[in-house]
């Protein structure tokens, strides 16, 4: 969430914390530590717990497929934005009928963990959604090919 930090050492130690999360994913990865990305973050975190929630970090996932950038809700629950990340990455790989399947699951899907309310989804609104999305990024595709 987006949280007002009028105190500039705060916001300077909150970087901080921030940097030294991607530089310890960055090692671990490249140390041939944990076996994914999911592991060597969440074993990042583990001894940053109490800072991330005075943070009160949020994520999302931004993600390519298809010809399509996406991003999913905001939320403050890590478990949460890993556990779509590794659905989507999943259904990249099955194919794109599985992706529109599991990202409109996703959008649709009750959210618990909201950082800003944003727009819901119905399931029908969702699957409009997604489903014109990959057309134009399917129409793209072809104008470059003729």
């Amino acid at each position: 969430c987006s949280r007002y930090t009028p105190d500039i050492q705060v916001a300077i130690d909150f970087h901080i914390v921030l940097l030294q999360v991607k530089e310890g994913v960055e090692s671990f990865l490249d140390a041939g530590g944990p076996s994914s990305f999911e592991e060597a973050f969440r074993e990042v975190c583990r001894p940053k717990q109490g800072e991330l929630r005075e943070m009160a970090v949020s994520a999302s996932v931004n993600l390519r497929a298809f010809g399509v950038k996406l991003r999913t809700s905001t939320t403050n629950s890590l478990d949460e934005v890993l556990e779509q990340r590794a659905r989507l990455l999943q259904a990249r790989e099955a194919g794109e009928a599985t992706f529109r399947q599991e990202l409109v699951q996703i959008l649709h899907s009750p959210r618990t963990n909201v950082c800003k309310r944003r727009r819901t989804f119905t399931p029908e609104q969702a699957e409009r959604f997604v489903g014109s999305a990959l057309e134009q990024a399917r129409l793209r595709r072809q104008a470059w090919y003729e």
